[in-house]
């Protein structure tokens, strides 16, 4: 991972972690996660993906997980598989939706086929579709 893409997405996690102490435990909302967050970082430099080629000015690259919007982060069951932020095909502000429909398919432009993945607890992780498929399925059937 880039470092500066490491520290971007660090900096937004870390502010959802803030919301959520500030806001009786819960998310912010998917719709408007990044103007609810941009009170805790520095700048709207911090939501940018590094790894996005000839990105134009107000294209970010970063998703929140839509299903997590308003939720309580405690009530969460296994904070560290579950996904919050990641690497997106949706490059507009407020990015939100399904993990496996807006990660890139074919991963970022490195020529891994990873992408960034953001958890619950705070880490990030490298993962192609197909880990962040099997990690998603996993999680749905521990619910059942």
């Amino acid at each position: 991972m880039a470092p500066e893409h490491l520290s971007n997405l660090k900096e937004t996690v870390l502010a959802e972690l803030m919301y959520e102490g500030d806001n009786e435990g819960r998310l912010p909302p998917a719709q408007t996660w990044a103007d609810a967050l941009r009170l805790y970082v520095g700048s709207k430099h911090s939501f940018e993906c590094e790894y996005l080629n000839n990105r134009k000015p107000n294209q970010y690259g970063h998703a929140f997980l839509r299903s997590l919007s308003t939720r309580e982060g405690a009530k969460i069951e296994d904070p560290a598989t579950q996904a919050l932020q990641f690497d997106s095909t949706d490059l507009s502000w407020n990015a939100n939706g399904p993990l496996l429909q807006l990660m890139p398919p074919s991963g970022r432009p490195d020529g891994t086929g990873t992408s960034e993945v953001a958890f619950l607890d705070g880490h990030m992780k490298r993962q192609s579709r197909d880990q962040a498929f099997s990690m998603a399925a996993s999680r749905s059937v521990r619910k059942k």
